[in-house]
């Protein structure tokens, strides 16, 4: 956001510079909740900066650590110091100071935005990497598959959701679609009961299997529901395709 007011401060575009200013008090709020601890996240970035520099090579890391080096001899308690005391965020002071005269110079001066730049380069930086090994990724994708159709030669072989294993926790409820669909908990129920499936009739189920079914929707739903009938909520049809999971 601190990048966009540098631009319309450099092409000296005054309401654009009032948009952005706007856009940076909400910022500054929504950083500032009551969830925030300026304190706390001090300490934290003490912790994860020089863990960071353990972990990954100096030829790796982000364009700060530059500055860290240069500018704070690598005291990296000095340069949080610095950055959650100075910058134009870090508190309502400093933030008031640039909203009354914002300028380019305090933005370019910014620890913080120093800082969030180097990880929006690098992150650019390691995607252009990827794209030609994604490239290489999808051929090699594409003889895989087409070496487990191969394999399973002369069963054919299709993607079926349904023998993948899945774990669900909590209570199994109705899933209303934007107001439209409502798939119920019963809708495997319905296709087994209702002969939709390959051509089967209800008949061929046991009778004691239908009739508990018939009044566990009766008693879940209110609605009255025959064989090969599918459900339906007051709002629409729900007995489309099965349920997942």
């Amino acid at each position: 956001m601190l990048a966009k007011t540098r631009e319309a401060l450099i092409e000296k575009n005054d309401s654009l510079i009032k948009v952005r200013i706007e856009a940076l008090k909400d910022t500054y709020e929504s950083i500032h909740n009551k969830d925030y601890d300026h304190e706390v996240d001090r300490k934290v970035a003490k912790v994860l900066f020089p863990l960071y520099a353990e972990m990954i090579p100096a030829d790796q890391r982000l364009s700060i650590y530059k500055v860290i080096e240069q500018k704070y001899k690598g005291n990296y308690d000095k340069f949080v110091d610095d950055m959650y005391d100075n910058s134009i965020f870090s508190n309502r002071e400093n933030f008031e100071k640039f909203v009354k005269k914002p300028s380019v110079k305090a933005i370019d001066n910014d620890l913080a935005l120093q800082y969030c730049q180097s990880k929006y380069d690098q992150f650019e930086k390691i995607v252009s990497q990827l794209e030609d090994m994604d490239k290489e990724l999808t051929l090699l994708h594409k003889t895989y598959i087409r070496g487990l159709g191969e394999m399973k030669q002369p069963v054919p072989s299709y993607p079926d959701a349904n023998f993948t294993i899945r774990l669900t926790y909590g209570n199994v409820k109705p899933y209303d679609y934007e107001g439209q669909v409502v798939y119920v908990l019963e809708q495997k129920y319905i296709f087994m009961l209702s002969g939709t499936r390959r051509g089967t009739t209800s008949s061929r189920r046991p009778g004691r299997l239908r009739t508990g079914w018939r009044s566990s929707t009766r008693r879940s739903t209110g609605t009255r529901t025959g064989s090969g009938a599918p459900m339906r909520s007051s709002r629409s049809a729900s007995g489309g395709g099965s349920t997942r999971g």
